[in-house]
């Protein structure tokens, strides 16, 4: 509840408190953090190169444990992607090597199709797709409908990352089209944040703003502040693009004042230096700027939502 509607901290504190219920560790410092992924990246590889071998996997019968340990790092790792990106990396690791000894189920498919994300955000593209591929195909056999909603939505943002903008569109219509039958509402949010990162892209700059305000209006239904901040920063770029730089500055004042996650607050503040960069106001562009690549930094985020900043500040 506290994740969905935009309160990450309070999610990561409680999440943390669940696992070390079954006595997992979480790294507090970061050289700490850094021995624990290196870690689990070893597991990892070796997994990678038995697959490639094409050695027999060694399967458990279900094991209600591991899958509820794997359950729980897929949500802290979601809480810690808008917030750090080794924390999100190491959540994310230990998640897939866990479920990786499980049969073919529910967690194992959401675990792939997370990798997915993840392996685009590095970016290891070919990985990238192979695993959202795989996690919506598992589901498939599962006969899981909410999971295809939201692995096919999963796959969409993958190939967004790999520039496939008509598969991107295809997959997130999809995704939604299945979700909003279910009333995953936080779900079919990520969708359509994603068709207007796509839109955007493909310069349909009316069908991005109308899936702006489709974000915007179902995340005021549910009091979901991350994906507000989100509708107002996408309403801010297009305005951008269209010249109209009053609203634009207007809309990034309203995203910011969510003050919800990082990652928002970068494209917001990015958006901000991109207006008075244009309006002829190099002083607040570069403060405007300087904030925002301080928050990359500070904070070790690294994927597509955010290095525009450091082009748009080269630019400035």
């Amino acid at each position: 509840i506290h994740f969905r509607t935009g309160n990450n901290p309070a999610a990561i504190e409680h999440l943390e408190r669940a696992l070390a219920h079954f006595g997992e560790h979480i790294p507090a410092t970061r050289p700490g953090l850094f021995l624990k992924i290196l870690k689990e990246v070893a597991v990892q590889i070796g997994h990678t190169l038995r697959d490639r071998l094409r050695l027999p996997k060694f399967k458990r019968s279900f094991d209600p444990r591991l899958a509820e340990v794997s359950s729980i790092y897929h949500k802290i790792s979601y809480a810690w992607y808008f917030i750090n990106h080794e924390r999100t990396l190491n959540a994310h690791l230990r998640q897939l090597n866990a479920s990786d000894a499980l049969p073919d189920c529910n967690e194992l498919a959401q675990s792939y199709s997370d990798h997915g994300i993840v392996c685009g955000t590095i970016p290891v593209f070919g990985r990238a797709l192979r695993y959202a591929q795989r996690g919506l195909q598992m589901r498939e056999r599962l006969a899981d409908l909410w999971g295809i909603g939201q692995s096919s939505g999963f796959l969409g943002v993958v190939h967004y990352y790999r520039g496939e903008f008509d598969l991107a569109i295809k997959n997130l219509k999809r995704s939604i089209e299945l979700l909003e039958g279910l009333g995953d509402q936080w779900e079919i949010e990520a969708s359509w944040s994603h068709l207007y990162f796509t839109y955007r892209m493909t310069g349909e700059f009316d069908a991005g703003l109308d899936a702006c305000g489709t974000l915007l209006r179902l995340s005021q239904e549910i009091r979901d502040l991350k994906f507000q901040g989100v509708a107002w920063s996408g309403f801010a770029k297009l305005f951008t693009f269209r010249g109209q730089f009053e609203k634009a500055l207007d809309c990034v004042r309203r995203s910011l004042e969510f003050e919800v996650d990082n990652q928002t607050k970068v494209t917001s503040l990015c958006v901000r230096g991109q207006v008075l960069h244009k309006k002829g106001d190099l002083r607040g562009a570069f403060q405007a700027f300087e904030q925002c690549l301080a928050v990359i930094e500070d904070n070790k985020l690294l994927n597509d939502y955010v290095s525009e900043s450091y082009v748009a500040y080269a630019e400035a």
